[in-house]
């Protein structure tokens, strides 16, 4: 057990896309609003009598738009702020960051800031 952490792994990835997901959600055969509902439970769990939750998303904003869950609507679920974390770089890292914010703003869900990682010398 790291950090006291003793939740169960099931509640830390409550939503893995796997191949055939997107099929599936397209033949009506997955409840988006069942879906968020267990993402929100595991969080619920997980974040129960900890001061800070760290929410790690998948890629950028709008990955899982296709599903109807994508990161910035599970932010807006779970009613948590983000922080952007872009490459290093200019034109593209901006570019990128600009996009995801405005994605997350289009959602109301506030950024808090933006991490700049993997920054060259």
């Amino acid at each position: 057990v790291y950090f006291n952490v003793k939740d169960e792994a099931k509640h830390s990835s409550p939503l893995v896309i796997v191949k055939g997901l997107t099929k599936a959600f397209v033949e009506n055969k997955i409840d988006v609003t069942s879906e968020i509902q267990r993402i929100k439970s595991s969080f619920e769990i997980v974040s129960s009598g900890k001061d800070i939750t760290i929410v790690e998303g998948t890629g950028h904003a709008g990955v899982g738009s296709i599903l109807g869950i994508n990161n910035a609507i599970i932010a807006k679920e779970l009613g948590i702020p983000v922080v952007l974390v872009g490459t290093g770089g200019l034109g593209s890292t901006y570019d990128e960051l600009a996009l995801n914010k405005q994605f997350y703003d289009n959602y109301k869900v506030p950024v808090l800031g933006i991490i700049v990682n993997k920054v060259k010398i």
